[in-house]
């Protein structure tokens, strides 16, 4: 087993147990950029292989340059073709290496959700673990399973301050505001 494939372990399982991404990365020792460069490879690779006339003149694997003739057609026979067919080849091995990655962790992604659910639906369960359970969904998955029930924040009314010079102001300033809240003769 490579250094790599150790690190791809430590991920996976460190995503498996409902780790964040960024912690898991960097428990694993994967470096951001490498894993947003597999996130990106793995939807090509998804791409690519929705296109069926592509996949399936790379599934037929044609070794020789007849074979790659009669595949693309008179207009597509050039050796720049040639190449990109050999290389677009390259590529899907090593995309295919990459999305079996990805499918692994959505598989550790999912399971971490599974387990808190399970938590969450055990009659068994104390109510702290459910309670404990409820919350890291809440704040994992907050489109999912956020509270919808917030209350929305009003703005708040802006409030004028002013300076008082003299205690004579400060009892005009009370009076106005008394007025202005209680009524005119409303007072308490």
């Amino acid at each position: 087993m490579d250094k790599n494939d150790t690190k791809i372990k430590e991920f996976i399982k460190a995503l498996s147990i409902g780790t964040p991404l960024g912690v898991a990365l960097k428990y694993s020792g994967i470096g951001r950029a490498t894993y947003e460069h597999w996130r990106l490879v793995d939807l090509a690779y998804s791409h690519y292989e929705q296109e069926k006339e592509i996949s399936s003149l790379v599934e037929g694997n044609p070794t020789d340059i007849q074979e790659l003739k009669e595949a693309l057609g008179d207009d597509g026979a050039n050796p720049e073709t040639i190449v990109r067919i050999k290389s677009s080849q390259e590529f899907r091995k090593k995309a295919e290496e990459i999305h079996e990655i990805m499918q692994k962790v959505e598989k550790a992604q999912t399971k971490a959700i599974i387990h808190h659910l399970v938590k969450i639906t055990d009659e068994n369960a104390s109510r702290s673990a459910v309670s404990a359970a409820q919350w890291y969904l809440e704040r994992a998955l907050p489109q999912e399973f956020g509270n919808e029930e917030k209350e929305e924040e009003k703005p708040l009314k802006p409030i004028e301050v002013n300076f008082v010079s003299n205690n004579e102001d400060v009892k005009k300033k009370i009076e106005d505001l008394e007025r202005e809240y209680m009524g005119e003769g409303k007072r308490a």
